[in-house]
């Protein structure tokens, strides 16, 4: 809508998305290890939530590269971030109640 600038756009959503990465790699999958008592360490799932990641990437070069889509960038991006917001809201809700199952604190 033209409201603020393309650059504070841009950085606002990359540290709206940013934040919803960081309590994943952060602080949920090291208490999921220490809840679930699994022998491991953060790193390895880190380094896969990563590469989904850069598979995103790599995934939407790709389709832009051999598919013509009629839809701009913006709107594109635009809705990766609400699907992407979506999904975390739902992830989070599923972390909360899987933990709350495992200590039967329903």
């Amino acid at each position: 809508f033209h409201h603020i600038s393309a650059f504070y756009w841009m950085l606002f959503t990359s540290t709206g998305l940013y934040m919803a990465y960081l309590p994943f790699n952060g602080l949920f999958f090291d208490r999921f290890i220490a809840v679930f008592k699994i022998k491991a360490n953060v790193g390895f799932i880190m380094y896969v939530a990563d590469s989904f990641g850069y598979l995103g990437t790599v995934l939407i070069l790709l389709l832009k590269s051999f598919f013509h889509f009629t839809f701009t960038w913006t709107h594109f991006l635009t809705g990766l971030i609400f699907i992407a917001s979506i999904f975390c809201l739902l992830f989070i809700v599923y972390a909360y109640f899987k933990t709350i199952l495992k200590f039967k604190m329903l």
